[in-house]
């Protein structure tokens, strides 16, 4: 994305939060700036499951991005089903020959949903120098960094937690703000020996992402 384009992108989205917007504007305006912002991406949606597991789709850019999410929610497999219920890190080279998925993959593939880009076939031609596709991995905590954040809220000086206390930061779901505020030894080392470990758990996948 340009400079030009993402300051008018910005813009934009600055412009909502100064006038009055339905929660139902907030979110078309995530996914249709996802959708426009980010080279290789031609459609997005947001998932919204509830407390029996049930999964429902909000704010999609176009009937597609709609269409396969309600794919995997009827046939019961596919990775934004397993992202969101089961395992924090779902990587897809290629829905049409992935075993993981052996309903949902090859419909996919015929709606034509085949792997992430992160460049634009018709971007790679125009391009003056060599470019290719890189490949994408995400990992995110196996521990949630909020509760981590909980138990070493008693490292940090008197006057902090109490102010945090009147914030709120040191109930369950508002730990975020804790978890930023954080940067005791006990609590640092703690985020490295995760890290390492949900690394070690992944070790495959890496390999893979950087073999050449």
């Amino acid at each position: 994305m340009e400079l030009p384009e993402l300051a008018d992108l910005m813009t934009t989205v600055a412009d909502t939060l100064r006038t009055p917007v339905t929660a139902e504007d907030s979110l078309d305006l995530i996914t249709s700036s996802v959708a426009t912002s980010i080279p290789g991406i031609t459609g997005a949606s947001i998932s919204v499951t509830s407390t029996d597991g049930t999964i429902e789709t909000l704010a999609p850019t176009d009937p597609l991005a709609a269409e396969v999410d309600q794919l995997q929610y009827d046939l019961g497999e596919g990775p934004c089903l397993d992202a969101a219920l089961s395992e924090p890190v779902v990587q897809v080279d290629n829905l049409g020959t992935d075993d993981r998925w052996p309903q949902y993959g090859p419909k996919a593939a015929a709606l034509g949903i085949h792997h992430p880009r992160q460049i634009e076939p018709a971007r790679l031609a125009r391009s003056p120098v060599p470019l290719r596709d890189v490949r994408l991995l995400v990992i995110t905590p196996s521990i949630s960094l909020e509760s981590i954040a909980l138990e070493q809220m008693h490292n940090l000086p008197g006057a902090l937690r109490a102010m945090l206390r009147l914030l709120g930061g040191g109930r369950p779901n508002s730990a975020g703000l804790l978890s930023y505020l954080l940067f005791e030894p006990g609590f640092t080392s703690l985020l490295i020996e995760l890290g390492r470990r949900d690394a070690m758990a992944k070790r495959a996948e890496i390999e893979a992402l950087l073999a050449p």
